[in-house]
């Protein structure tokens, strides 16, 4: 497992199965839960063998600056040789990494290969997820800027294969925002 912080790099460390994993903790964009992060990094690696690692994207920032954070992160690993990347967010970085997959980039080395959005926020046009809001978007944000960070109106057919498991110890977000990604998705697993 290897903890990166968000600015640094791992172009120097190969990838020998051609696929990363970042794994984003969530937080509220306001902190990184420590058991969203290296424990789970650790166990992709052990268990599933694959290169994992946590990525801490800049807490208490505006959109875009936690995007384009972790957008520089996935153009380094490409530069270092990952052939693919995956993710694994939980809440709050659950969302940031379905905003990663979900919006288009002009830079194909943005690309994302899969994502598993755990109990991910997945509208920002809602108040279910509003201290969230507030700290990406601010309190005044506009209805066109909380719709198009909304992962729910992002997803379309050729969004990239996309997990959303639900955990036992902490309900899920809205059912009906959960069925709308999905059906828009139409590739949700």
């Amino acid at each position: 497992m290897r903890p990166c912080a968000a600015g640094s790099s791992l172009a120097s460390v190969p990838t020998s199965s051609g696929t990363d994993v970042i794994v984003l903790p969530g937080g509220g964009y306001a902190e990184h839960a420590p058991h969203e992060a290296e424990p789970v990094a650790a166990w992709v690696e052990e268990e599933l063998g694959l290169r994992a690692s946590v990525f801490r994207y800049p807490l208490h920032a505006r959109h875009p600056v936690p995007l384009e954070a972790l957008r520089a992160e996935i153009r380094r690993r490409r530069d270092a040789g990952a052939a693919r990347i995956g993710m694994i967010g939980f809440s709050a970085g659950g969302h940031l990494a379905g905003l990663a997959a979900l919006t288009p980039s002009a830079d194909p080395r943005e690309a994302v290969d899969f994502v598993v959005l755990a109990y991910a926020i997945t509208s920002m046009e809602t108040e279910t997820y509003r201290p969230a809001r507030i700290v990406l978007l601010g309190d005044h944000a506009t209805p066109e800027l909380r719709r198009e960070t909304s992962l729910d109106a992002l997803a379309g057919p050729s969004s990239p294969p996309t997990s959303m498991p639900r955990a036992a110890a902490r309900p899920p977000g809205p059912e009906p925002l959960r069925r709308r990604l999905a059906r828009r998705a139409r590739r949700m697993t």
